[in-house]
């Protein structure tokens, strides 16, 4: 890390990726078999230009790709070894900046995992990181810079360690009152710490929970997982969840991948918390907590 980052200073860090595109679609190749989605990756960089304008904290943007071949979400290389979204990223930017802040690519070659959510690959793009803050975000969750910049100043003046981003419906949903990698702020240090994200949770080959009797992946919530090592490990650790009364618009499909980890997710906490020997009911008190949540005014 750099020794030099000012306290507020913080990167960025997001994948993103089109399973199985390849750059013939990119060219628009009309026999190729999956087209690379050029509009969806657009609104992908104007989600990016919106988290990152104005008066911003971020001093870099570390955007992950997914080139394992063995992955079932990943995109396809060109013969110049380059991805879809990685042409599209240099084609798009003469200088790989946006908003006067530098992007930088990192293309996760192997171990993405089962879980399109990879563990792996945030590891992979935190080893970039420099600043002692790094926001881990998905371009489904429309958040501006200022509200960025009011989650820093909640954390520097609670003393928090951790702040997620609430989004719309978490009071009817567990897993969105605690923090998500679809939108949160972390101290690099407390990752390290703790050394990362654990790759367990990217998912292994008929390791499954059970919801209403019905098989699901053991898979994802690498940030819960993340969360309930540092409460175990550091006895003073705080958190917090901002967007009390102004939650945040999440856009996402709703295809079968969503609908399966939303299923899930409540049955994977408890895996979780019974696999690191956690009491549950004290964690579940925690989430719960009003005190936890903040306004952006």
């Amino acid at each position: 890390m750099n020794n030099n980052s000012d306290i507020n200073d913080c990167t960025l860090v997001t994948r993103t990726f089109q399973p199985n595109a390849t750059m013939d679609s990119f060219d628009k190749d009309k026999s190729a078999k999956v087209k690379f989605d050029e509009d969806k990756f657009a609104k992908f960089v104007d989600r990016l230009n919106k988290i990152t304008s104005g008066d911003t904290s971020f001093k870099k943007v570390v955007v992950v790709l997914n080139g394992d071949t063995n992955s079932d979400h990943s995109e396809r290389i060109n013969k110049d070894k380059k991805l879809p979204s990685q042409c599209y990223l240099e084609q798009k930017f003469s200088v790989i900046r946006i908003n006067d802040i530098p992007i930088k690519i990192v293309v996760c070659n192997d171990n993405w995992g089962l879980n399109a959510g990879s563990g792996k690959a945030l590891n992979d793009g935190l080893k970039e990181v420099e600043t002692e803050r790094v926001m881990i975000w998905s371009a489904e969750m429309e958040i501006t810079s200022t509200q960025v910049k009011k989650a820093l100043e909640t954390m520097n003046d609670n003393d928090l360690r951790l702040i997620g981003f609430l989004r719309e419906g978490y009071k009817n949903f567990l897993p969105w009152r605690c923090v998500q990698n679809t939108a949160v702020i972390w101290h690099r240090a407390d990752l390290e710490f703790i050394e990362w994200f654990d790759v367990g949770c990217d998912g292994t080959k008929d390791v499954n929970v059970c919801v209403k009797n019905q098989p699901f992946l053991k898979a994802g919530m690498e940030d819960f997982h993340a969360y309930l090592r540092l409460r175990d490990k550091k006895q003073d650790f705080k958190w917090g969840m901002i967007g009390k009364d102004s939650p945040i618009v999440w856009t996402h499909e709703n295809d079968t991948r969503n609908q399966n980890k939303i299923a899930r997710q409540k049955a994977v906490m408890s895996a979780y918390m019974n696999d690191l020997n956690i009491d549950k009911k004290k964690v579940l008190k925690d989430i719960n907590s009003p005190d936890r949540h903040y306004n952006f005014i």
